[in-house]
């Protein structure tokens, strides 16, 4: 039976949606990658709201592409902070480091460091994994499936209902 996964962070864990090409669905809670992946590891493809690949030195491409793509709605993807700066212990660090590469860290992002952190070391101790963990975006995601237009914000009153309808 072919699965597909996707998982969203959710302030104690990983919550996730998990598809099966027989139309059953169900949901499930994570509290590590790891444990997602121990349970799922047979999984066809796990699409993460995460940033995977972090740069070195220049914003990713990839968000940069994205944003452009969801013209108004680009901000809701935040440029990823290069790699020496997701290992800094503070925000003031971190930000000093990726100030060198151009950008500067958007709180938002700093929010999900340590998450970033979580999958990249995930990542860098199970190469095999890369060939189904996938990096996905929401919003791409409602482009995508709303005829390449964005659609409102979640917390409008049109917002929540335009992502909920099959």
């Amino acid at each position: 039976m072919i699965k597909y996964v996707g998982v969203d962070w959710a302030s104690k864990g990983w919550f996730g949606v998990i598809l099966r090409d027989d139309g059953t669905w169900e949901t499930d809670h994570f509290p590590t990658i790891w444990s997602l992946w121990k349970r799922h590891s047979d999984a066809s493809q796990i699409f993460i709201d995460i940033p995977i690949g972090l740069p070195a030195d220049s914003k990713r491409v990839c968000d940069t592409q994205a944003r452009q793509q969801l013209k108004a709605r680009g901000r809701s993807v935040f440029y990823t902070p290069i790699r020496d700066a997701v290992y800094q212990r503070n925000l003031n660090d971190a930000k000093q480091l990726n100030e060198k590469a151009g950008y500067s860290i958007q709180n938002q992002a700093w929010g999900i460091v340590p998450r970033i952190r979580e999958v990249d070391e995930f990542l860098d101790m199970n190469p095999g994994a890369r060939d189904r963990l996938s990096e996905t975006h929401p919003e791409l995601c409602f482009h995508s499936l709303n005829g390449r237009e964005t659609i409102p914000p979640k917390n409008t009153e049109d917002g929540l209902p335009r992502r909920k309808a099959p």
